[in-house]
């Protein structure tokens, strides 16, 4: 009995058929390994932070989601990151899982000038005929050199909601209060007075009473207080001065308010009087004959008011 070979059970056949299969194979899983070699070569580049953080800058993350002590967390980083380093963040393979936000470190300087006359000076110079004197003026000027605290970043942001886009707004108020404390801790300076070390103190006092800043230069530019203790004598002196006019001038209206009411009603007759004569013309013909006034009530001269009568 013979034996027939097909086509389909030669070897030949078989092995050209698996050549294609195989190769396809190792290129699939080629490719496979490249693409998870591209996909884990782009998270480790994707993943450093530091990038995005340009020189003089200080970068504030905020994450949606993320571990911290063991426990799901988000919200603000505990300190600020920079662009030392390498510093590579998980979150920010999630998107929009993480936010950036860029807080400037350099040193700010700025010119703190303020003047101005103490209250009513001007009143009290001309009080005291010192016209055109400036006594009662002041006029400062101080160089300002700070920054934010590294340390107190996270904080301005949590506590205060103070993020990159309003700080100027936010440095512009500290700035005008820093001005008006140095005008006040400045209030006792004279030109004896050493001013490299009120400048030390008037810098520490800032600090302490800004804690989200560092000063870390405070130098005088011009520096013009006004005369307190002359203030303080015109002002007295201004006041007794209105009391004793205030007291004067009561006595005279008490001595005047009764011929006043006198006068009035004086007036009042005469009011009435003219009316009568302008109604009755003919009366006044009647009254020059009563010489002896036995009809009237008054005479011309008891009708008329004091001040007019003392006039003639």
């Amino acid at each position: 009995m013979s034996t027939v070979i097909t086509e389909k059970s030669s070897p030949e056949k078989r092995g050209k058929k698996t050549k294609p299969g195989r190769a396809m194979r190792r290129f699939s899983r080629w490719l496979t390994f490249l693409i998870f070699l591209g996909a884990v070569g782009f998270g480790a580049w994707y993943g450093w932070v530091q990038w995005d953080i340009p020189e003089g800058y200080g970068g504030l993350i905020h994450t949606k989601f993320t571990w911290r002590d063991g426990k799901r967390a988000g919200g603000f980083d505990r300190e600020l990151t920079v662009n030392d380093g390498l510093h590579w963040r998980w979150e920010k393979l999630i998107p929009t899982n993480l936010t950036m936000h860029l807080y400037p470190l350099a040193i700010r300087s700025v010119t703190l000038s303020t003047s101005g006359t103490l209250p009513s000076g001007d009143l009290y110079l001309n009080f005291l005929e010192e016209k055109g004197d400036s006594r009662f003026d002041w006029n400062l000027s101080v160089y300002l050199s700070y920054r934010l605290r590294t340390e107190m970043v996270p904080s301005l942001a949590g506590k205060e909601g103070i993020l990159p886009e309003n700080l100027e707004d936010y440095l512009a108020k500290e700035e005008d209060l820093i001005k008006n404390e140095l005008y006040a801790y400045l209030a006792d300076y004279s030109p004896e007075t050493n001013i490299a070390d009120k400048m030390e103190s008037a810098r520490g006092e800032i600090n302490r009473l800004h804690p989200y800043l560092e000063v870390t230069s405070l130098a005088p530019d011009r520096i013009s207080l006004p005369d307190y203790a002359l203030y303080e004598k015109a002002r007295t002196l201004y006041f007794s001065y209105l009391d004793e006019r205030n007291r004067s001038l009561g006595e005279m209206i008490s001595r005047v308010a009764p011929k006043t009411a006198v006068n009035e009603e004086k007036m009042k007759v005469l009011e009435e009087y003219g009316k009568v004569l302008t109604e009755y013309p003919v009366l006044i013909d009647f009254f020059a004959l009563d010489g002896d006034n036995k009809f009237g009530r008054y005479t011309p001269s008891d009708l008329m008011p004091e001040d007019l009568a003392g006039s003639e």
